[in-house]
């Protein structure tokens, strides 16, 4: 990879994409540095470059962001204005990044954009080695999958005491499914050193991820393989590949006990239907906590509950059930579509869903192979996660989405913001 003749922006850029290996705390300071930085560079050196791009490209900026547009005037009927307010706080990147990556800065170029894939690369798995050499050397613990018990393994725990506290696994398991498939578009188009040195972080990303025991972050795995295989293959080759991951994952979840428990027994012994007294697993509780928003949708389906009373409302649902498994935790709706839906009604979810549409379009019409497995897999974890309700679940959207929108801009300004042709 050339690194000579890289602004200094994207290298401040970096270190924010060292985000998992970071602090929340750290990661925030960065973003300040990074952003305080380009603006002053801006204003003192591309001042009139500046106005040209705030000119050409706020429709663009205010479309990307317009998530937390909705939010804020939902906030004009929540009876929580300080959970509100909070919620806006922590998807505060979703309008810092485009403005910073859209009008402050020029455009990412594509060896920019290499040199923060291979940071953010680099830094999951310098996270990986640390939570495995915790669990497997530090702590002395047993490799845990001959045992039945995938969704309650201690290498969750042993990651937490490791300092990781503050992340959950299922978001770091997206960041590794993405980081597998760095990795392969990396050993692809990079020499055979390259090869000798992300393919190994390729397996450790893997096998961490079933490590984590995500449900979703597993199939976001296989997912970011198949996705690789049908994008970057061809020829019989791409075939092989293809039965080769689909013969993997069942002999997967056919012999490995803990995997099986997960994927099939949890599902075989858990009624279709809200939990009662201690019977609780994250089938039925999710069960419940989907009866629940689509109850409160049908009850506000134009403008929702206001993003400040989502977990009131949930909370005042769960307490009808014959259970108190909702009380020993805050369970969120586990699935983004519902939280748009409950915070903003339909024409949020409208929105959103629009908004996604848009970025699909602008991914497949400039042939951003990585992008496409970007919102793919963000879009997939959306199902099953509330994806933008969590700093770093928030942070790793906002950075990549930014990254690749400015990467097309050409392309972006049309698709997102609807600038005409003559104004480009």
């Amino acid at each position: 990879m050339e690194l000579r003749g890289i602004d200094f922006r994207v290298w401040l850029l970096c270190l924010v994409a060292l985000f998992p290996v970071l602090r929340m705390a750290h990661v925030s300071w960065l973003i300040a540095i990074w952003g305080t930085a380009s603006l002053i560079w801006a204003l003192a050196r591309e001042r009139p470059e500046l106005r040209l791009r705030l000119r050409i490209r706020w429709a663009t900026w205010l479309f990307v962001s317009g998530l937390l547009v909705i939010y804020a005037l939902s906030l004009l009927y929540s009876e929580n204005l300080e959970a509100g307010l909070e919620k806006i706080s922590q998807g505060a990147s979703l309008v810092v990044f485009p403005l910073v990556l859209f009008i402050v800065n020029p455009p990412v170029t594509r060896k920019g954009w290499q040199l923060i894939g291979a940071t953010f690369l680099l830094a999951c798995a310098g996270q990986a080695l640390m939570m495995n050499y915790h669990f497997f050397v530090s702590s002395g613990l047993e490799f845990p999958w001959a045992s039945d018990s995938f969704n309650n393994l201690p290498f969750r725990s042993a990651a937490y005491e490791a300092g990781y506290g503050e992340y959950h696994p299922t978001y770091v398991a997206l960041w590794y499914a993405f980081g597998m498939y760095l990795a392969l578009e990396f050993g692809q188009s990079g020499r055979r050193t390259m090869r000798w040195l992300v393919y190994p972080v390729f397996v450790l990303l893997g096998v961490t991820v079933l490590l984590l025991a995500s449900r979703i972050g597993a199939i976001g795995a296989a997912l970011s393989v198949f996705l690789f295989i049908v994008q970057r293959t061809k020829g019989r080759w791409k075939w092989v590949f293809l039965a080769g991951l689909i013969v993997f994952s069942g002999l997967a979840v056919a012999l490995v006990p803990s995997i099986r428990a997960r994927f099939v027994r949890e599902f075989q012994v858990t009624e279709w239907a809200p939990p009662v007294g201690a019977r609780h697993n994250s089938v039925n509780l999710r069960i419940g906590t989907y009866l629940c928003a689509a109850e409160l949708f049908a009850a506000n389906p134009l403008a929702g509950v206001g993003i400040g009373d989502v977990q009131d409302a949930l909370d005042g649902c769960y307490s009808g059930y014959d259970t108190n498994a909702y009380a020993l935790r805050n369970y969120n709706t586990h699935n983004f579509y519902f939280h748009v839906l409950l915070a903003c009604g339909l024409p949020g979810l409208l929105y959103f869903l629009f908004f996604l549409y848009r970025c699909l379009a602008l991914a497949f019409r400039s042939a951003g192979k990585t992008y496409q497995v970007l919102l793919i897999l963000c879009m997939t974890f959306m199902l099953f996660e509330n994806l933008l309700s969590r700093f770093h679940g928030v942070l790793f959207f906002a950075i990549f989405n930014s990254v690749f929108i400015s990467l097309h801009l050409r392309h972006a300004d049309r698709l997102l913001g609807s600038v005409p042709q003559s104004d480009r």
